[in-house]
């Protein structure tokens, strides 16, 4: 591609190109530090719905319990890590900071020897093509894993379990 070519959008090159928004460059006080402020206290608050109960109970040998045994559990826990990892990142709250590390160990406690997690199996089989959930699950814990690496600095979420990756 030469500099005249254009893109559909007849934009250059170099605007066509997509880089994450550096923590740094938030100002608190823009459209998107005000929404961190605010997403400070939800997250927080969150830890008290049974977002991250599946998990806990999975990760102690114990029976889901029911206002957790439903099939987006993970997905949420995961979308919850997400958003915790980058109001972290921003804020150095503690108490995110903690919550990020408690929900972290228990993920990587309930993980399997092989890498797979899915709070649900059992009582589903893995992959169950009935369920086709198990694919956007991952994706969403993919995402986490890039947020907590970014906000934390750890890769302990991105590598094979146990692999003690740091970076």
């Amino acid at each position: 591609m030469t500099s005249n070519d254009r893109f559909a959008s007849d934009w250059p090159e170099e605007h066509a190109q997509c880089r994450p928004v550096p923590f740094s460059d938030i100002e608190i006080a823009g459209y998107l530090g005000r929404w961190v402020e605010q997403n400070l206290s939800s997250v927080m608050a969150a830890l008290d719905s049974p977002i991250p109960r599946g998990l806990e109970a999975a990760a102690a040998g114990r029976p889901m319990p029911p206002e957790a045994d439903r099939l987006a559990a993970d997905s949420d826990l995961y979308k919850w890590l997400e958003g915790a990892c980058y109001v972290y990142a921003r804020t150095k709250d503690r108490q995110v900071g903690s919550a990020i590390d408690l929900i972290s160990s228990l993920i990587l406690k309930y993980q399997q020897p092989d890498g797979y997690i899915n709070t649900q199996v059992p009582p589903y089989a893995r992959f169950d093509p009935s369920i086709r959930h198990e694919l956007y699950m991952a994706a969403h814990f993919c995402e986490a894993a890039v947020a907590h690496h970014r906000a934390t600095g750890r890769g302990d979420l991105l590598g094979p379990p146990n692999a003690g990756w740091t970076t």
